[in-house]
Formats: C-alpha cells, structure tokens, sequence
C-alpha cells in the first residue's frame, strides 16, 4: 500500500521537518546521567513544529552561526573555530562514573547543543505571544518593568535588571555577542533574552550543567575565580541569587513540559 504522505505534498514537508528536528535534537547520550528530562528537547522540538514556531530548518555552508528569526532556524554548517568555542561554550561538569564532561565537544555536539538553544528561542517567542495575547513587544516592555508574574516573565525581568546595570556583563557568554550592540534601542533586551535562553537551554542538556554554571557565577569552584568571571564577561551572583535562578529555570521547565502535554 502506497504511504498517505506522499498523496499529500503539505504533509509530507510537515513529516520531514518534524524528522529534521528529531534529529538535531536527539542529544548524545553523554549527557543522560542524572537527567529526568532525557527526551524533553525532541519533545519540545515537536510541539514547536505542531504549534508552527518550527517552520521550517535551513542549513548554510557558508556560516558557522546559528539562528532563529521568522520561524525558521539556520544552521550553519561551518564548524566553529577554537576561538569562538572558548568564548561561548562553557566547559564545566564531569560526569563522576565515567570522568566524562557533559559540555559540548565534538562538532556533532556542538550542533545539536546550537539547535537546542535556538529550539529555546522558539519557545520563547510560544510564551510571549500566547502571554500577551498576540503582541510580543509589549510582553518585553511589560516583563522588563516586571509586570508579567509568569515563569518565563520573572527569569526574563531578572535578566533584564541585571543587563540594565551593566549590559556588558550578564548570565550568559551567548548575551555577550557582539552584534547585539548595533542597535542601542533593543541591545538591553537582547542581552537579556539570550541570558534568560541560554539559562534555560543549559538546564535541558542536562541540570547539573546549569547547576555547575551557577556555581561558577557564585564563586563555589576553587579552580576559578574572580579574573575568570571578568575574562568571560558574566556577572558574580550570591548564594540566594543561584538558588532563585535555579527555581526559576525549574518552574521554567516544569511548565513547559505541562503546556506539552496540553498539545
């Protein structure tokens, strides 16, 4: 019997996307140890595709970035150099039973881990369209002023105040990007969504990845310190302050995983 899909162009395009996002968010399994959200990413990745916040995945051999923009994410298929991968991949975490980091290392990795993130900012723009009934931009103003008393409302506002004090320093190496300073109007904003992003996306790769972060921001890793912190552009946090990004990134999640369901 001849499959449905190929009477139907429209549902064959939609059963390849969802398949192309699979892919790219079928994590390696290196970072499965002491994970209960193993397969929330390619979840996620679906929803994003039913809801259409996935539109459509593009792949680029000129670039090395990736990009979400118009429901679509690019992928460039350049491999990043060694300087950039020192700039923005945070290498911290070992895995105790095998002495494995759980961060992003090979270029196989690194791509699925970039997907993520940008899968991340779909589900972003999900929440601040379905928040503020269809217009976004006043999400962000509300939100900034910490107007918006949601899960994703109060992580964004949290990042956004502290951008707003300092926008050159922040939570995330990915909201030190440089290309976000060409427009002074929503630099602050930028910054702070990448922050409140990549919090998020280091929390579904695996929690002790986050968890390791936060206590590199609060000083907790002998190995580091100070010097490190100012050489990667991230700001020092307090010990009350790591245990609320954490809950919030953990509210974050959980809700996500309950609108998930619902759809």
């Amino acid at each position: 019997m001849q499959n449905e899909l190929s009477h139907n162009p429209a549902d064959y395009e939609q059963s390849k996307l969802e398949q192309t996002v699979h892919e790219y968010l079928t994590l390696p399994s290196k970072r499965d140890y002491d994970n209960p959200n193993v397969n929330l990413p390619d979840e996620l990745g679906q929803f994003l595709v039913r809801t259409g916040f996935i539109g459509d995945v593009e792949e680029e051999d000129e670039n090395w970035w990736f990009e979400y923009r118009d429901y679509t994410i690019s992928c460039g298929k350049t491999p990043m150099d060694q300087e950039q991968y020192e700039r923005y991949i945070v290498q911290l975490g070992i895995r105790p039973d095998t002495g494995e980091g759980i961060w992003p290392t090979t270029n196989n990795d690194l791509d699925k881990y970039r997907f993520l993130h940008e899968a991340s900012h779909a589900y972003q723009d999900y929440l601040s369209f379905k928040e503020s009934k269809g217009e976004p931009s006043l999400w962000h103003t509300k939100a900034a002023k910490g107007e918006v008393e949601t899960s994703y409302g109060i992580l964004f506002g949290t990042c956004y105040q502290g951008r707003k004090a300092d926008k050159s320093i922040g939570l995330s190496t990915w909201g030190n990007v440089g290309d976000y300073a060409r427009n002074p109007e929503t630099e602050v904003v930028a910054r702070a969504l990448e922050d409140a992003n990549e919090l998020v996306t280091m929390y579904l790769w695996n929690p002790g990845y986050l968890k390791k972060f936060l206590q590199y921001l609060c000083g907790e890793l002998k190995e580091y310190g100070d010097d490190d912190l100012r050489k990667d552009r991230l700001k020092k946090i307090a010990p009350k302050e790591r245990d609320d990004l954490l809950f919030m990134v953990e509210g974050y999640v959980a809700e996500m995983k309950e609108e998930i369901k619902r759809h």
